[in-house]
Parts: C-alpha cells; structure tokens; sequence
C-alpha cells in the first residue's frame, strides 16, 4: 500500500490570501493539478487573512478536483479564517481539519477528525 503523503498534494497558503497573493495561489492549485493531482490538502496554517478572490480558486479547485473524482481538503485554519469560511458557507461543503495529517488521512480515505 502506497503512503498516503505521496499521493495527495500539499499547497501551503501565503500569509494573506488577497488580490496580490491569490493569482500565486490560483498557479500553485492549478499546476498541482495539471500535474496530476485528484487529491490537494491546502495548508491554511500561515494564512491570517482570505478575500473571497481566494475562496473562488478554493472552490474552482474543488469542483475541478470532483470532477476528476479526487477531492479538496482545508487544514489548520486561524480562528479568522475559519470564521470567513464558515459565514461564506465553505464548511458545509468542504472539510477543515485540525492537521495537515488528519487532511491527508481523509482524502485518503482513512478518517479523520474535522474541527
């Protein structure tokens, strides 16, 4: 059995996820995914701050990522990202976990606990 790290992406955010950081973010999600991923974890560990220009690429990534029959994860969210992801409806739609490991487990399809 293959390990779980190997085949699902990491991307880790910037710090700020805004009009200036988004497009680095957008290429990053994308070239994951031209390269072949089906399975991304995005890292929200550093990032204190998300305008909705990056929740577009977080949900473009995802459906991009569903069509293909993989999936889109989100871990360690600040507690103000988290509360910009829960009023934009995100968590009723994607995961958040507490870790970058219990991410990659889900995807994986081994579990995981979500925040």
């Amino acid at each position: 059995m293959s390990d779980p790290m190997q085949t699902v992406a990491i991307v880790a955010t910037a710090s700020r996820l805004d009009s200036t950081s988004t497009p680095q973010f957008e290429k990053e999600m994308k070239d994951q995914i031209d390269a072949g991923a089906t399975q991304i974890v995005c890292d929200l560990s550093a990032c204190e701050y998300v305008a909705s220009t990056a929740l577009r690429v977080i949900l473009a990534t995802a459906r991009a990522l569903s069509r293909q029959g993989g999936g889109l994860a989100l871990c360690c969210a600040r507690q103000y990202v988290m509360e910009v992801l829960e009023i934009a409806g995100f968590t009723t739609i994607l995961h958040v976990y507490d870790s970058v490991d219990g991410a990659v487990a889900s995807l994986a399809g081994t579990g995981g606990s979500t925040q």
